[in-house]
């Protein structure tokens, strides 16, 4: 299940519902910590992936879904899902861009063993 980490730790989340947004108050924790950026990876795009994003995005959450890191037992289930949460205001990206993104220079400290794992 979905892991919110903050300055403290982290803390595990039961998932027993379709949308992670349900499991053991985790749409209270987010607020409560000020967390408005979620990324989501995951089985299943086209069932969970697709309603917890539907479901962080109702709560003005900004949604990223790592395209490489979600699947769906059928392409045409995991294509059509990518589509959807387009279109409904979720980011779709990659590992490759997502991490880039947050290390934002080469000369982070972690730039090229991550680099070298991600190539």
């Amino acid at each position: 299940m979905s892991l919110l980490a903050d300055d403290d730790g982290i803390k595990h989340y039961e998932k027993t519902s379709l949308s992670c947004v349900s499991a053991d108050n985790l749409a209270g924790d987010l607020a409560e910590i000020g967390r408005k950026q979620v990324i989501l990876t995951g089985m299943e795009t086209h069932v969970c992936i697709l309603q917890s994003a539907i479901n962080l995005l109702s709560n003005d959450c900004q949604v990223f879904i790592v395209s490489d890191v979600v699947c769906s037992r059928h392409r045409e289930g995991y294509e059509t899902s990518l589509i959807r949460l387009n279109q409904a205001g979720a980011i779709i990206t990659n590992t490759e861009s997502a991490v880039f993104e947050w290390l934002r220079d080469t000369k982070h400290e972690h730039f090229k063993s991550l680099q070298s794992l991600i190539r």
